[in-house]
């Protein structure tokens, strides 16, 4: 199973779209937040994946602002983190994990793509396809790869100019 992970996209659908296009096909899209604009077109029943959402620091309405998704057989949580205070680093995102159950927490906010698993749980940040910080300076989204045998495979990709 294929999963394309975006954040803080920040009012830019044409990233989004541009990813769509590189990973298809995929089984699911999840956006962490910080979109700043409309993502109803991603949620529409005739696209080939489902779809998911929260909402990020920088988002007004309509979105949940933490989700909880049933993946495969797989527990994931998804928030933007702000609320986590994943800027100072992943504790308080991995103990409303441990809280939720979680398997997989998928984050944004710091706009700087990383991924670990601590305590069983694997934790996800795609970075930011719009402004990115911290050392790579990249434009980055993340690929999540499940299967039936208990694999997990990240993959940080960059989305060339």
């Amino acid at each position: 199973m294929k999963i394309v992970i975006l954040s803080d996209t920040h009012g830019d659908n044409r990233v989004i779209d541009r990813v769509i296009e590189k990973e298809a096909p995929f089984d699911h899209l999840i956006h962490c937040g910080d979109a700043e604009v409309s993502l109803d077109k991603y949620a529409a029943e005739d696209n080939p994946y489902r779809f998911h959402a929260v909402r990020g620091n920088c988002d007004y309405g309509g979105l949940p602002d933490i989700l909880n998704e049933r993946i495969l057989f797989y527990n994931v949580l998804i928030t933007h983190g702000h609320r986590e205070n994943v800027r100072y680093g992943v504790h308080d995102l991995l103990e409303i994990g441990l809280r939720n159950r979680a398997d997989i927490i998928l984050f944004g906010h710091t706009h700087v793509p990383e991924f670990g698993e601590e305590g069983g749980i694997l934790y996800i940040n795609p970075g930011s396809l719009t402004y990115p910080r911290g050392e790579r300076r990249e434009k980055t989204y993340a690929v999540l790869t499940l299967t039936e045998d208990y694999d997990r495979d990240v993959v940080i990709r960059v989305l060339a100019e």
